[in-house]
């Protein structure tokens, strides 16, 4: 896959398509998207609380979240005071963008957050281990290509630079969509624009031609012109995000305890949300710190599975493409990447 740096940062955008929606949706997007290496270690900060679930002594725990509907069914389970039934002392915080919130597990202020898969092994070789507890929901990414390009099927982006972060679940949604589309890895050009803000103004400026985008971003785009190529129907097998928690805190005591009834308030939260889930719309722009502007054109809420394992196929897919790719020394062994409780 051939990389080529844009030089659009330096070219001055038109207004007419700095529009508010546009900043807003971008902002709010599904930040999965951004991952970088991490290094550097926090203080265990885990807690052990006496819990009325048997003998079984429970651990405190703070989970990182960006502004997504993946937690949406732990967020519906702490609001119906389903969390505190069942003894768990779990807090759940929203960052602004994917590098707050690892910054947040790097320095040990939340333990565990909602991750991409390729995220758990750049935090192993980050200094910080951690380990995928359970599975969230498919990726929920497209790629687009802008009003003017004239480009309104993948297979047409052969040699095409398309905008995307490097190393990151993007560049992976980008070469599995291209190549799945009978284009060749070597004729795949990727556009290297990491900020996720600047590229909707890029393309509907028509300053670049193709981009990956989250799904929430690609469908506005959508609605403005934009050519949807591939959308998050195409890409749902491909990876997912996971419930990553750091290793030293699941090396405690109490850690699987408390993981299985994580698991225990998401299936009630999912029961929930997947039987009303127009009803939870309000709650998801509170807890996921989402402005009304983002969803003003309507938002088309997920079915939620019930609680299990990362794919073991995905796993391995991302992985082994990340190291050919070099951004990984090694390929993490599935049995070390998730947490067995």
């Amino acid at each position: 896959m051939e990389v080529k740096l844009t030089e659009a940062f330096t070219m001055r955008i038109s207004k007419k398509y700095a529009s508010k929606l546009l900043a807003c949706i971008a902002i709010t997007a599904l930040l999965v998207f951004s991952l970088g290496a991490l290094s550097g270690c926090g203080d265990d900060n885990g807690d052990k609380v006496d819990s009325d679930n048997g003998n079984a002594e429970l651990l405190s725990i703070t989970l990182a979240a960006v502004p997504s509907d993946d937690l949406l069914p732990l967020w519906i389970a702490e609001d119906a005071g389903i969390i505190a039934d069942l003894g768990l002392d779990l807090e759940i915080i929203t960052f602004a963008s994917g590098r707050e919130m690892m910054a947040a597990l790097t320095a040990n202020e939340a333990q565990g957050g909602t991750l991409a898969m390729l995220s758990i092994a750049q935090m192993d070789e980050g200094g910080i281990p951690a380990q995928a507890v359970m599975r969230l929901a498919p990726s929920r990414g497209a790629v687009v290509s802008s009003p003017e390009s004239g480009i309104t099927q993948a297979s047409q982006l052969a040699g095409i630079p398309v905008a995307a972060s490097e190393a990151s679940l993007e560049e992976y949604i980008l070469y599995r969509s291209l190549t799945e589309a009978g284009i060749p890895e070597d004729d795949i050009v990727l556009e290297v624009v990491p900020d996720l803000r600047a590229r909707p103004q890029l393309l509907m400026a028509e300053q670049i031609q193709a981009s990956t985008m989250p799904w929430t971003l690609a469908s506005a785009l959508g609605q403005q012109g934009a050519h949807i190529l591939v959308t998050e129907k195409d890409i749902e097998d491909f990876t997912s995000t996971v419930l990553g928690i750091r290793s030293d805190w699941l090396a405690q005591d109490g850690a699987a305890e408390t993981v299985a009834l994580i698991w225990e308030a998401w299936n009630q939260g999912v029961e929930l949300v997947n039987a009303d889930p127009d009803s939870y719309l309000d709650l998801l722009v509170e807890k996921a710190n989402l402005p009304e502007e983002s969803i003003a054109g309507g938002y088309d809420m997920q079915t939620y599975a019930p609680a299990q394992m990362p794919d073991r196929q995905q796993v391995e897919g991302i992985l082994q493409w990340a190291y050919r790719k070099g951004y990984i020394e090694s390929v993490i062994d599935y049995d070390d990447f998730a947490f067995e409780h």
